[in-house]
């Protein structure tokens, strides 16, 4: 990586950081921000997949926190 990136990259990265108070409870508020959304969708299928990618997407961050 080009050395002028590099300083911009470790900026931005520590001003992505997760603390665990805005994980506590994720899924569940994660749930309920997206139901407007689920419900339009009209399989069965479709909506469990929706909850399992989500789910997986966010899998990495919510382990990390609760260990």
């Amino acid at each position: 990586m080009d050395r002028r990136f590099e300083s911009r990259l470790d900026e931005m990265l520590g001003q992505a950081e997760v603390t665990p108070d805005l994980v506590s409870d994720l899924l569940p508020r994660l749930e309920r921000f997206l139901e407007p959304f689920v419900e339009t969708l009209l399989e069965a299928e479709q909506k469990r997949h929706t909850a399992e990618y989500l789910s997986g997407l966010l899998s990495n961050l919510t382990a990390a926190h609760s260990a």
